[in-house]
């Protein structure tokens, strides 16, 4: 716990967590690009990337419901599509559920592209099942 709270302390980390005016509930009225940029070899802030790419997917499925609960839709789906776009996605830290996310993320109007060097990464990081969970709900492959 130490070590996650040290990380805080990092001059960087302050900045980019210090405020926020992301307006996620909102995204898909309008059109929206939201790029992360991580160096690579900053490997103690990917978590920040994966803490983020998750509280926002569990937002847009919330504004999925809720756009339902208002007869916005006629189900329960974002007004607009929102892509998920994760370039190395290996090297992230491990998605807690990530095939749980991946599942529920179609019905929604989310679609997430994964992009990896091989699938052996896919497996070394989430095992076979998952990994063939995710494949499996992926439409697109591009050798």
């Amino acid at each position: 716990m130490a070590h996650y709270m040290q990380q805080l302390s990092d001059a960087g980390i302050m900045a980019m967590t210090s405020e926020n005016d992301l307006d996620v509930v909102n995204m898909d009225e309008q059109p929206n690009a939201v790029f992360i940029i991580v160096p690579d070899e900053r490997f103690t802030r990917h978590r920040f990337v994966t803490l983020f790419i998750t509280q926002m997917y569990k937002e847009l499925v919330e504004k999925a419901n809720l756009n339902l609960r208002r007869n916005q839709t006629e189900t329960a789906i974002l007004k607009r599509n929102t892509y998920f776009v994760l370039d190395e996605f290996a090297n992230l830290p491990k998605f807690e559920n990530i095939e749980g996310m991946v599942t529920v993320a179609r019905s929604r109007g989310i679609r997430f592209l994964f992009v990896l060097q091989s699938y052996a990464q896919l497996t070394a990081k989430y095992g076979r099942d998952v990994g063939d969970i995710i494949k499996t709900n992926c439409n697109e492959f591009v050798p």
